[in-house]
């Protein structure tokens, strides 16, 4: 299937068999788009056009049941007034169990990141795993004056819940950028842990 109009051109390919199914729906479905203006579409100016391609195929739409691989190249995507660029995305999802990663070369947003965590009843198992060269906040739109970011995350959270708390996160190399001002972060350690029916957190900081 193939769209061409003044909104910008669409293109579709695959299959998508018992749609009403929400648990045995089956597709594998590619998504092709060339100058796609998403805000004349959808009526909102803080989007703008959109140019790549999305994969996914799978089996379910349930979230606690489906199973599905999705992929994405971004060549081109506005949002709040920047058009991102360069970006390429994966994913899987298992019964539940999420994983993600992020491979982004835009100079702006110039990372990778690996994403995994668990949802049924509740979110868990939450890692993160990234490396920041650049993330500038302001040319991003997100600032209204000049802040940049870079460093290495590594958060790793078994238990993700506001009454039982477990796991590490582990910021390094965290350099923070405001203006023509520079600070350094050696690292930034949190542990959380539950004993004796008592919530810890500890933090351990060069700042602290």
């Amino acid at each position: 299937l193939t769209l061409q109009s003044s909104f910008g051109n669409l293109a579709i390919r695959g299959f998508l068999d018992n749609p009403t199914d929400k648990e045995n729906a089956r597709y594998d479905l590619t998504v092709n788009t060339t100058s796609l203006a998403l805000d004349r579409i959808m009526e909102d100016t803080t989007f703008g056009n959109v140019n790549g391609e999305i994969s996914v195929k799978g089996r379910g739409f349930n979230p606690e049941t489906l199973q599905a691989d999705v992929a994405a190249v971004l060549r081109e995507a506005g949002f709040n007034g920047y058009a991102y660029n360069d970006i390429k995305l994966s994913g899987s999802m298992n019964h539940g169990e999420v994983k993600a990663n992020i491979e982004s070369h835009d100079p702006n947003i110039d990372l990778d990141s690996d994403l995994s965590f668990k949802y049924t009843t509740k979110l868990q198992d939450i890692k993160v795993k990234s490396e920041i060269r650049e993330l500038d906040l302001h040319a991003l739109g997100f600032m209204d004056s000049s802040f940049s970011v870079k460093g290495n995350i590594d958060i790793d959270f078994p238990i993700f819940d506001s009454a039982n708390l477990e796991g590490k996160g582990l910021l390094e190399d965290i350099y923070l950028s405001f203006g023509n001002k520079t600070y350094y972060l050696d690292s930034f350690d949190v542990n959380a842990y539950s004993q004796l029916d008592t919530q810890y957190i500890r933090i351990n900081s060069t700042l602290i």
